[in-house]
């Protein structure tokens, strides 16, 4: 089981695990200012940009353009900066988050609905489900949607 206390240890195991699909890179903005290599190695029409220090930073978005990344950057101090989901927005057919926890129980919540983020997912949640994994419909989950 992993286990992690913070943003940076969180991306850590994400990059350890590959388990984003869609490039992102953390950036310390005062000592790794170097967006701009990143937004030229991944051209996309949108882009997000969170904070690493504080939840819910009025700052955050998950649809900005390059122009807007260059120009919002300078108001973190540490950031992550990523291709956004909403470019792929009309593929999408459910999104959310599925957790597993040490115990077996799994939890899935999530929506069929557009979304920029899993979090706007969760938070819109269509549909919550709470079994374990020994539930023999889990395989069937698609027919649910």
């Amino acid at each position: 089981m992993y286990k992690t206390y913070n943003k940076l240890e969180s991306s850590k195991l994400i990059d350890k695990l590959k388990l984003n699909v869609l490039p992102q890179k953390m950036f310390k903005v005062e000592t790794n200012p170097d967006i701009e290599s990143f937004l030229a190695e991944h051209p996309a029409q949108f882009y997000s940009i969170r904070d690493n220090v504080k939840s819910n930073n009025a700052n955050r978005t998950h649809r900005a353009s390059k122009e807007e990344i260059l120009n919002i950057y300078k108001k973190f101090d540490t950031c992550t900066v990523g291709v956004s989901q909403y470019n792929y927005i009309e593929n999408q057919i459910l999104t959310g988050n599925i957790l597993v926890d040490a115990k077996g129980n799994v939890t899935i919540e999530g929506t069929d609905e557009k979304c920029d983020s899993a979090r706007e997912a969760v938070n819109n949640a269509k549909y919550r489900i709470n079994t374990d994994i020994f539930d023999k419909k889990l395989k069937y989950i698609h027919r649910c949607i």
